[in-house]
């Protein structure tokens, strides 16, 4: 959509699960881009941390392998060899928990996991139950509260199993059926979401946005928050609308 670039893993540790020989840093608050993204946190908590909560986000285990080995295997594996699968996300759940624990420490309010690689739309909702859902069960286990769970995609089907992960809250991608998922959750159940960032925050209008929350508060959302990420093109505008429909439509409920 844009000229945008994100940072991008252009070879994998390795092509197969098998192969995979997991090296963790000793001093994982020193590792890859670890001291750049704490060093923003402290920027933010220092400019504006008294205005606003600051949050950081970790990938999941499953997600976070997929950077590590083809993806291909890793979802074959995950159906042929799942105590293979077990013992690499089993282990990338402890670096996560260490990875929050340093966002935290250096002043992130709140952290999500975002496990987006393992939706119904790459892996059936049998497989989140029995492979995906004990690692984060295991990684929401060692993070303080706050703590959020996104995934992307249609979530309807998972949404029940997303709850019972140990977050205080669930977060849903645009194409979620919002209404659905409240439907099946009932009230007790925190459902961030789940405005599209690209086709309403970055190319709508301000009444895009507008109409947008009013729909998603409609729907059911107890905090409004974008699908995915929003891009750095977002029109300041639109932002201001998302923040003033937000106040408008708004209301101060606990999500128990």
């Amino acid at each position: 959509h844009t000229d945008i670039v994100y940072p991008t893993i252009t070879k994998k540790v390795s092509e197969t699960v098998a192969d995979l020989d997991l090296q963790v840093p000793s001093d994982m608050a020193t590792a890859g881009r670890i001291p750049l993204v704490v060093d923003a946190i402290r920027q933010l908590k220092a400019e504006v941390g008294d205005q606003v909560a600051i949050g950081s986000w970790v990938l999941g285990p499953y997600t976070l392998a997929g950077q590590l080995v083809d993806i291909g295997d890793l979802a074959k594996m995950a159906f042929k060899k799942k105590a293979m699968v077990d013992g690499v996300l089993d282990k990338l759940a402890d670096v996560l928990i260490e990875i929050a624990r340093i966002y935290r420490d250096a002043g992130a309010d709140y952290i999500t996991v975002r496990e987006m690689g393992a939706g119904p739309d790459i892996l059936s909702p049998r497989i989140f139950k029995t492979l995906i859902r004990p690692h984060l069960e295991k990684v929401f286990k060692g993070l303080e509260s706050p703590k959020i769970l996104h995934m992307c995609g249609d979530t309807n089907t998972i949404v029940d199993e997303m709850a019972l992960c140990g977050a205080d809250a669930i977060s849903v991608d645009q194409v979620n059926d919002v209404a659905e998922s409240r439907k099946k959750l009932g009230s007790g159940v925190c459902i961030l979401g789940n405005i599209d960032p690209y086709k309403v925050i970055v190319t709508g209008k301000p009444e895009d946005v507008d109409k947008a929350v009013k729909e998603a508060v409609a729907n059911g959302v107890n905090a409004i928050w974008p699908g995915c990420d929003i891009f750095p093109t977002a029109p300041k505008e639109n932002m201001e609308a998302l923040i003033a429909a937000t106040q408008k439509y708004g209301k101060l409920e606990s999500c128990s």
